[in-house]
C-alpha cells in the first residue's frame, strides 16, 4: 500500500521535530516548510494527503495561510488540521468557516492527534459534487466520522441513507430530527448505528431556518451513548455463528418475529430483521435469540 504524505507547516523546531519523528514511526512520509510561503511551493510537487498547520506563525499566520489554499481549486480538497497553543472559540470558529477539518491543541497528544489524522483522511476520501453535495459509503466513511465532522464545523445538513430508507437532519452541531423506515427519534437513532451500512447523501443546501426542530440531542453525547449501546447489542449476538447468512421469511417466521409488509418468501439477514420488530433493539435481539432456540431458523448462503 502507498504512503500517504502529510506535510507540517510550522516555524517551531522543536513541535516539527517531535511529529515529524512520529508521523515517520507511523507509517507516513513526512514534509517539513518552516513557514506558508514555502509549504505552499512545496505543496505544488510533493501533493500531500493531508497538512498540518499551526495557528501562530510571523508573517502570514495559520489562518490566512488556510484562506490561500482552500482559495486555489488544485489544493481545496487537502484536509487541514489547525496545530494551536491557544483553545480559543472564536480561532476555531473562524477556521471552520474556512475549510479547516480539525484542531489539535499543543503539546500534541500523539494517540489523538494519530486517531483525528485517520478521521481526516476517510472523510476526505468521500465524493464532493459540488459545495453542496456530499456522497460516500459508510463502510469507507463511518457514521461517527460523519457526524463528527458535522459537530466540529457546527454545520447544518439533510443527510441520507437510501439503503437503509434513514434520513437524519443535522442542524448547528445538533441532531433535530431523525428518521428510519416507519421509526423516528431514537428507535430511528438506535437503528441507523445499529446497521451503519450502505450509501449516504449531504446535502448542505436543504435545511431552512424555520424547519420545525422534533428533537435536539448533541451529536457528541449521542456518539458516546450509542457508541456503548451498539457495543452492547453485538455482543449478545456474538455467539450467533450464522449472524451473516439470510432467513427465508414465511408467513410463520412474520407472526413470529411480529414484522409486516415484507415480500414472502423473501431473504432477510438477521440485523435486518432486528431493525423491522417493532420493539428497542435490545429488546428485540433477545426475542430474536429466544424465538431461534424454540423454533431454530433455516438459513441460507444467498
Amino acid at each position: 500500500m502507498e504512503k500517504l504524505k502529510i506535510l507540517i507547516i510550522d516555524d517551531d523546531k522543536v513541535t516539527v521535530a517531535v511529529l515529524d519523528e512520529y508521523l515517520s514511526d507511523s507509517g507516513y512520509i513526512v514534509y517539513n516548510a518552516e513557514n506558508g510561503k514555502v509549504g505552499i511551493e512545496m505543496m505544488s510537487e510533493i501533493f500531500p494527503d493531508l497538512i498540518l498547520l499551526d495557528v501562530m506563525m510571523p508573517g502570514k499566520d495559520g489562518i490566512e495561510i488556510l484562506k490561500d489554499i482552500k482559495s486555489d481549486s488544485k489544493y481545496s480538497h487537502i484536509p487541514i488540521l489547525m496545530l494551536t497553543s491557544v483553545d480559543r472559540a472564536d480561532v476555531k470558529v473562524k477556521g471552520f468557516e474556512i475549510g479547516a477539518d480539525d484542531y489539535i491543541i499543543k503539546p500534541v497528544n500523539k494517540a489523538e492527534l494519530r486517531a483525528r489524522i485517520k478521521a481526516s483522511i476517510r472523510r476526505s476520501k468521500t465524493n464532493r459534487i459540488n459545495d453542496e453535495l456530499l456522497t460516500g459509503n459508510l463502510e469507507k466513511f463511518p457514521l461517527a466520522d460523519l457526524l463528527q465532522s458535522a459537530e466540529l464545523g457546527s454545520k447544518s445538513a439533510k443527510i441520507k441513507f437510501p439503503d437503509m430508507a434513514a434520513e437524519l437532519i443535522v442542524k448547528n452541531g445538533f441532531i433535530i430530527s431523525c428518521k428510519f423506515g416507519k421509526f423516528t427519534g431514537e428507535k430511528a437513532l438506535n437503528r441507523i448505528f445499529f446497521l451503519n451500512k450502505g450509501r449516504f447523501i449531504v446535502d448542505y443546501s436543504n435545511i431552512s431556518e424555520d424547519f420545525q426542530e422534533n428533537e435536539k440531542i448533541g451529536i457528541m453525547n449521542i456518539l458516546m451513548k450509542n457508541f456503548t449501546y451498539i457495543d452492547e447489542c453485538n455482543s449478545m449476538l456474538s455467539d450467533f455463528s450464522k449472524r451473516s447468512e439470510k432467513i427465508k421469511i414465511t408467513r410463520k417466521m412474520e407472526f413470529l418475529l411480529g414484522i409486516k409488509d415484507v415480500k414472502k418468501n423473501s431473504y432477510m439477514g438477521i440485523d435486518d430483521l432486528i431493525v423491522l420488530m417493532d420493539g428497542d433493539i435490545k429488546g428485540n435481539i433477545e426475542s430474536l435469540l429466544q424465538i431461534n432456540n424454540d423454533f431454530p431458523f433455516e438459513f441460507f448462503k444467498r
